[in-house]
């Protein structure tokens, strides 16, 4: 038996792991700094799209499904009430060197005012139409029968929305249910 063999065989395998650990241990330092690199580029174009202000190489757009599905109706909605809901709400961020292409969908629909908090969504509220088309008096009229009190102003309320509705878990955080 030729024991030498073995021992050569070792020694292969432990001189090819040195060189994979020198080659391993050089392309690290690259490897990091590429993903250094690639995650300051996210982390700066992440900064640049969440900001309320829109930033300058950001673009606003409707180009993309759920606005081309929604304007076939917020477009006659426009026509007919005062509701408006715009949908370019669609910003990018083209990519460059120390920035990643980015999409995101912003809520443009918020209110800008208090006042918006009531009457943008009672325009989606058909009650709240008719009421303007006079309802209120109709049923007024209609609560003076003895038959039909419930329709009086002070039992029904049409078209009313209540912006300080609050859930169930809300108020149990202050006071005990």
């Amino acid at each position: 038996m030729r024991y030498h063999q073995h021992g050569q065989s070792l020694l292969e395998a432990l001189g090819f792991f040195a060189i994979l650990a020198l080659l391993l241990g050089t392309l690290w330092q690259q490897f990091d700094a590429e993903a250094t690199r690639a995650r300051q580029a996210l982390e700066v174009s992440r900064a640049e799209l969440w900001q309320l202000v829109p930033a300058s190489n950001s673009t606003a757009s409707d180009d993309y499904a759920q606005a081309r599905a929604m304007a076939v109706i917020t477009k006659p909605l426009a026509q007919w009430t005062e509701l408006e809901l715009p949908l370019r709400n669609l910003r990018t961020i083209t990519a460059s060197d120390n920035r990643v292409a980015l999409a995101r969908l912003h809520d443009d629909w918020s209110p800008q005012q208090t006042h918006d908090l009531v009457h943008r969504p009672a325009q989606l509220v058909p009650l709240h139409h008719l009421r303007q088309l006079g309802l209120d008096q109709v049923l007024e009229v209609l609560s003076w029968l003895p038959v039909s009190r419930e329709f009086a102003p002070e039992s029904i309320r049409i078209g009313w929305i209540n912006d300080e509705a609050t859930p169930l878990e809300t108020k149990c955080e202050t006071s005990p249910c």
